[in-house]
């Protein structure tokens, strides 16, 4: 199952993290789209959140402390995130973050004709 996310920059971290939580339980994939629309002091946290989900996938664990509470962990889960940077009322990802994901160009050949 895949579980897609339109991101604000009203998006608190406790939302993203039972949206996280959700998915490591159940071993969904989640893309959040405009991710870089989300707070700079939220996505710190956010950073926090998913390399506790990294570590623990790479650990081999089946169960792992989220946010002060023990929870099972599906292996299979996924997270992907979109962004379109260099938009008004976009935000750089913190170092820590990016270090998380990998990154994906698209580009539109046609545009450029």
């Amino acid at each position: 199952m895949t579980v897609g996310f339109l991101n604000s920059s009203l998006f608190p971290f406790q939302s993203i993290g039972n949206i996280y939580k959700g998915l490591a339980q159940s071993g969904a994939w989640g893309c959040f789209d405009e991710f870089n629309r989300i707070a700079v002091e939220v996505l710190s946290v956010v950073a926090v959140q998913v390399k506790s989900i990294q570590d623990a996938i790479k650990d081999k664990k089946e169960r792992f402390i989220f946010q002060g509470e023990e929870i099972s962990l599906d292996p299979s889960v996924g997270l992907f995130i979109t962004m379109n940077p260099g938009y008004a009322g976009r935000t750089e990802l913190p170092e820590n973050l990016k270090a998380l994901f990998r990154y994906v160009n698209k580009q539109n050949k046609m545009a450029a004709i």
